[in-house]
């Protein structure tokens, strides 16, 4: 597996990085037919963002697709905060 290196501006808030890695996260596990993952963040902004299903944001809309998508592909996600 390759590991991908990006540089993001430095005005980008934290909350959009994190989002940002999530959602390439989410595209190794698809390319790599990974069939369990375990995401781990230390941004909650983000977390509740993408597990608010009411009233998201387009970006935490896409990640919310997803993953819907990886799971009905039998590739279960799981999204964890880690204080």
């Amino acid at each position: 597996m390759r590991i991908k290196v990006t540089k993001l501006l430095d005005f980008y808030s934290i909350y959009t990085v994190e989002a940002y890695a999530i959602s390439q996260a989410l595209e190794i596990i698809k390319q790599h037919k990974i069939n369990k993952a375990f995401i781990l963040s230390d941004s909650l902004s983000a977390l509740n963002s993408i597990r608010n299903i009411n009233q998201p944001n387009t970006k935490s809309r896409k990640t919310q697709n997803e993953i819907s998508l990886l799971n009905c592909n039998n590739q279960n996600v799981t999204l964890l905060w880690i204080p």
